[in-house]
C-alpha cells in the first residue's frame, strides 16, 4: 500500500521531504509524533485536493505548545551568573565532545541548564502521563460526540497566535469534539504583540495563494467503488470568499438535518413517554387492586385466626366435658368398690355374730356344767376339800384363758373395724372433693362456653357488618382479578414485545444519528486539520528560528569551555612540579617506581575520565566534584610541602590515603558513566519508537480519503430509512393505543360480573355462618343436659352415702353395746 500522502501526477518524484530522514511526509518532531500516534487510533489523513482557510490543528497547537512551554520554563529560571543571558530552550542531544575542559564558571553555567533540562523532562513526562490518562478515558468515552459552529479565520489566526496548553489527540470517535473546541489559553500567560499576529495572518494568506498537491490514492483498496470514488480530483474554488461560502452552505444545511432529525427524535420520545405514562398509569391501577387484595387477605386471616381459636376452645371444652365423663366413672367404680367392701364388711359381721353366739351358747352350757358339778359335789365338800382347792384353780384358769381370747379377738375385731371406717371416711372425703372440682370446672367450663357464645355473636355481628362494608369489594376485586390476570398477562407480554420492540429501534435510531453527527463533524475537522497542515510549515520555520539560536549558545558554551582547558593546564603543570618535589624527598628507587606506576596509572584515569566528558555533557556535575577534590588535594600538597623539612615521612603516608580517596571518587564515576550509557540507551529507543510512529501515521493518512467518501453515501441511505421506520413507529403506536382502550372495555365488563358472583358468595357465607351458629348453640343445650343429669346422679349418691353412714354408724353403736355388756359379764 502507498503510504506517501503528497506526490505529483507521476507518482515518481515526491514533494515535501522530510529534512531530517530525507523520506516524504510531514517534518514534525518524532517525539512529538510519538506522543500522537499513542493516543490515536484512527489519525488524520489531510485532504490536500481542497483548499480551505486554515485553522488551529492538533499538530501546529501541539508543536507551538510545546516551543512556548519550553521557552517560557527557561525564561522563568534565573539567568546566567557571569554568562549570556537567553531564552531558548537546549536541545537534549547536543555532542559535549567539541568544548574543551571547563573552567569553575563554565561548570556552574553547565550545571544551571542541566538543572533547567531536568526540569524540562519533568514537564515533559507529566504531559506524556496525562496524554496516557486522556487516552484511557477517551477509549470509554468514544460514542459521545460534540459539535458545535465553526469560527472565523481571523480569531483562528488570534488562536494561533495565543500560547496554549498541552493539547491531546482525538481519538475517532471524539474527532468532531475537538474540530470546533477553541484552545483553552491559561490565565497566567499573556497574549502575543499585534504586530506578530498581523506576520501570522500574512503567512497564512500566502499558504492559502500557494497550489495543493494532489492526493494519491492507496494502492490497494478493499472496496472498488470506494477506490473509484478517490480517483476524481477536487477542482480549487475561484477564491476565498466562494469556498468559505461553499463550506457554510454545507454546514447549514447539515445542522438543518441535524435538526429536522432531533425534532423527529423528540416527536417520538413524546410519544413513547404517553405510551409509558398509560402503561404506568395501568401498572398503578394494578398495584393499589393488588395492594387492597392484600388488606382483604390479611383481614379474612384475621378472621379465620378467631374462628380458628373458637374451634380450639370449643374443643378444649370437649375435652372437659371428655375428662368429666372419665372422672365421673371412675367416682362410679369407686362407689361400687365401696358397696362390695361394706358388703364384705356385713358379711364378716354376720360371721362375727355367728361366732358371739356360739361363745354365748358355750358360756350357757359351761354354766350349766358349773351348776350340775355344784349340785353333785355340795354333799362332798367337808369330805373332798382337798380335792375341791384344785377344781376352782381350774376354773380360774379357764375362765382367765377364755377372757384373754376374747380381748384378743375384740381388739383385732375393733382394728380392722377402725381400719376400715377410716378408709370409708377418707374415701367419702376424696369423693367429695372431687366432686366439688368438678362442679367448679363445670362452672368454669359454663362460664367459657357463654363468654365463647357471646364471643362469637360479636364476631359474627362484626363479620356481617364487614363483609357488608368490605368484602363485597374484595370479592369484586378477587374475582377481577382472577378473571383478568391471563388477559392482563398476555397484554403485558404483548405491550412489552411492543415496547422492547421500540426500544431496539429508538437506540438504533439514536445510534444512526449519532453516527451521522460524527461523521459530520469529522468531516468538518477534517477539512480544518487539512488547512492547518499547511499553516504547520510556518511553525516549523519558527522552529528552525529556535535551533539557530540554540547554535548560538553553543559557541558561547564552547569558548568556555576553552577557558576551562586553559586552567586545567595550569594545574597539571602544578601538579607536575609538585611530583617532583616529592620524587626528591622520597628515598629509594624501589618508592620511586611505585610512585611512578601510581602516577602513570592516575594520568591514565585522568585521561580516561576526560573522554567520557567529552562524550557525556550529564557527567559535567560529577568531575566538578573531582576538580573541586583535586584542587583542595593540591592546597594540601602546597602545605605539605612546607612542613617536608620537619617530618617526610607522616606526609607520605598522608598522600597515601589521599590516592585512596581518589580512587574512590573514580569508581563512584565509573558509576555514574554507566549510568549516564543506560540513559541514553533509553533515548534512542524513544527516538526509534518516534520515527516509526511517524512513519505509522503517514501510512493511516490515506485512510481518512476512503472514510468520507463513504460517509458522504450513507447519509442519504440512512436518512431514508430513518423516515420508513417512523412512519411505521407511528402505526404501532395507534394499534397499541387501541388494544389498550378494548382492555380497559373488559376490565369495566368484568368488573360488574365480579361483583354480582361477590354479592352471592356474601349471601351463601351468612347463610354457612348462620347454621354454624345454630350447631353450637344446640352443642351447648347438650352439654347442659348432661351436666344436670351428672348434677342428679351426684346428689343420688350423696343420698346413698348418706344412708350408708347411718346404716354403719347404728351397727357400730351395737356393736359397742354388746361389747359393754360382754365385757360387763
Amino acid at each position: 500500500m502507498n503510504c506517501y500522502p503528497y506526490g505529483p501526477d507521476d507518482q515518481r518524484t515526491l514533494h515535501n521531504v522530510n529534512s531530517r530522514t530525507n523520506d516524504p511526509g510531514i517534518d514534525l518532531n518524532p517525539y512529538l509524533n510519538f506522543l500522537l500516534d499513542i493516543n490515536t487510533d484512527f489519525p488524520v489523513v489531510p485532504n490536500s485536493s481542497c483548499p480551505l482557510p486554515p485553522s488551529s490543528s492538533f499538530v501546529s497547537n501541539v508543536s507551538r505548545q510545546y516551543s512556548q512551554a519550553t521557552i517560557e520554563s527557561i525564561n522563568s529560571l534565573p539567568p546566567y551568573p557571569n554568562g549570556p543571558t537567553c531564552s531558548i530552550p537546549q536541545s537534549k542531544s547536543y555532542n559535549s565532545s567539541q568544548y574543551g575542559q571547563p573552567t569553575k564558571l563554565g561548570c556552574q553555567i553547565e550545571n544551571g541548564t542541566l538543572e533547567r533540562l531536568d526540569r524540562l523532562e519533568t514537564k515533559l513526562a507529566k504531559i506524556v502521563e496525562t496524554v496516557a490518562q486522556s487516552c484511557a478515558s477517551r477509549k470509554t468515552g468514544r460514542s459521545q460526540s460534540q459539535t458545535q459552529s465553526k469560527e472565523t479565520s481571523d480569531e483562528e489566526a488570534s488562536q494561533v497566535c495565543s500560547p496554549l496548553q498541552p493539547k491531546k489527540r482525538p481519538t475517532k470517535n471524539e474527532f468532531s469534539s475537538y474540530a470546533d473546541e477553541e484552545p483553552k489559553l491559561p490565565k497566567e500567560k499573556p497574549r502575543l504583540s499585534a504586530s506578530k499576529s498581523s506576520q501570522l495572518r500574512q503567512d497564512i494568506e500566502r499558504l492559502r495563494k500557494k497550489k495543493p498537491p494532489k492526493l494519491i490514492p492507496p494502492a490497494n483498496f478493499e472496496n472498488e467503488d470506494v477506490s473509484s470514488e478517490c480517483d476524481y480530483e477536487v477542482t480549487k474554488p475561484d477564491s476565498k470568499e466562494d469556498a468559505e461560502q461553499s463550506l457554510r452552505k454545507e454546514i447549514t444545511s447539515l445542522n438543518q438535518q441535524l435538526q429536522n432529525e432531533k425534532e423527529r427524535q423528540k416527536n417520538l420520545e413524546g410519544e413513547l413517554e404517553r405510551a409509558s405514562r398509560e402503561l404506568q398509569a395501568i401498572n398503578s391501577e394494578l398495584n393499589t387492586i393488588k395492594s387492597e387484595r392484600k388488606e382483604k387477605d390479611e383481614r379474612l386471616g384475621k378472621l379465620q385466626s378467631d374462628l380458628v381459636e373458637a374451634c380450639r376452645e370449643k374443643k378444649e371444652t370437649e375435652q372437659c366435658v371428655h375428662t368429666y365423663k372419665k372422672l365421673s366413672s371412675r367416682l362410679t367404680c369407686k362407689l361400687e368398690k365401696a358397696q362390695l367392701r361394706e358388703q364384705q364388711l356385713k358379711a364378716n359381721l354376720s360371721v362375727k355374730e355367728a361366732a358371739l353366739e356360739q361363745l354365748s351358747c358355750l358360756q350357757k352350757e359351761n354354766e350349766c356344767l358349773q351348776s350340775e358339778i355344784r349340785r353333785l359335789n355340795t354333799p362332798t365338800v367337808t369330805k373332798q376339800r382337798s380335792s375341791i382347792q384344785p377344781t376352782e384353780t381350774d376354773q380360774a384358769a379357764v375362765r382367765k384363758a377364755v377372757d384373754c381370747a376374747l380381748k384378743k379377738a375384740t381388739s383385732k375385731f375393733t382394728k380392722f373395724h377402725n381400719e376400715e371406717v377410716c378408709k370409708l371416711e377418707k374415701n367419702l372425703t376424696e369423693a367429695q372433693k372431687t366432686i366439688e372440682e368438678l362442679q367448679c370446672q363445670l362452672q368454669q367450663t359454663l362460664e367459657r362456653k357463654e363468654s365463647l357464645a357471646n364471643r362469637l355473636k360479636v364476631s359474627c355481628n362484626q363479620m356481617e357488618a364487614n363483609l357488608t362494608t368490605f368484602r363485597s369489594q374484595e370479592n369484586l376485586k378477587e374475582r377481577r382479578v382472577q378473571e383478568l390476570s391471563a388477559e392482563l398477562n398476555q397484554s403485558k407480554s404483548r405491550v412489552e414485545e411492543v415496547s422492547k420492540q421500540k426500544d431496539e429501534e429508538i437506540q438504533k435510531l439514536q445510534k444512526t444519528v449519532q453516527d451521522l453527527q460524527k461523521e459530520c463533524g469529522r468531516m468538518e475537522q477534517m477539512k480544518e486539520t487539512i488547512a492547518s497542515l499547511h499553516s504547520e510549515n510556518v511553525d516549523l520555520q519558527g522552529l528552525k528560528q529556535t535551533v539557530t539560536e540554540l547554535q548560538s549558545r553553543l559557541r558561547c558554551l564552547e569558548q568556555e569551555r576553552d577557558l576551562m582547558r586553559s586552567q586545567l593546564e595550569q594545574t597539571k603543570s602544578e601538579n607536575c612540579c609538585l611530583k617532583r618535589q616529592v620524587d626528591q624527598l622520597e628515598s629509594g628507587p624501589n618508592a620511586n617506581r611505585d610512585q611512578r606506576q601510581i602516577d602513570n596509572n592516575t594520568r591514565e584515569e585522568l585521561e580516561k575520565i576526560k573522554k567520557e566528558l567529552t562524550a557525556q555533557m550529564e557527567a559535567v556535575r560529577a568531575k566538578d566534584k573531582s576538580i573541586e577534590d583535586l584542587q583542595d588535594t593540591i592546597q594540601k600538597l602546597k602545605r605539605a610541602m612546607e612542613c617536608t623539612s620537619k617530618s617526610s615521612s607522616p606526609d607520605y603516608e598522608h598522600l597515601k590515603r589521599r590516592n585512596r580517596e581518589l580512587e574512590e571518587v573514580l569508581e563512584r564515576l565509573e558509576d555514574r558513566k554507566e549510568e549516564l550509557k543506560c540513559q541514553l540507551a533509553s533515548t534512542e529507543t524513544q527516538l526509534l519508537e518516534s520515527n516509526k510512529a511517524h512513519q505509522i501515521i503517514n501510512a493511516k493518512w490515506k485512510e481518512k480519503s476512503a472514510y468520507i467518501s463513504r460517509m458522504q453515501t450513507n447519509l442519504a441511505t440512512q436518512q431514508a430509512r430513518f423516515e420508513v421506520r417512523e412512519e411505521e413507529l407511528r402505526q404501532e403506536r395507534d394499534e397499541a393505543l387501541e388494544k389498550v382502550q378494548s382492555l380497559e372495555r373488559k376490565l369495566e365488563e368484568v368488573s360488574v360480573r365480579s361483583r354480582e358472583t361477590k354479592q352471592t358468595e356474601m349471601q351463601k357465607l351468612r347463610c354457612k355462618y348462620e347454621e354454624q351458629l345454630a350447631k353450637k348453640e344446640a352443642a351447648s343445650k347438650c352439654s347442659e343436659q348432661a351436666y344436670r343429669k351428672m348434677e342428679q346422679r351426684v346428689q343420688e349418691l350423696t343420698s346413698e352415702l348418706a344412708s350408708q353412714k347411718k346404716q354403719l354408724c347404728g351397727k357400730f353403736n351395737r356393736l359397742g353395746k354388746f361389747l359393754q355388756e360382754f365385757d360387763a359379764d
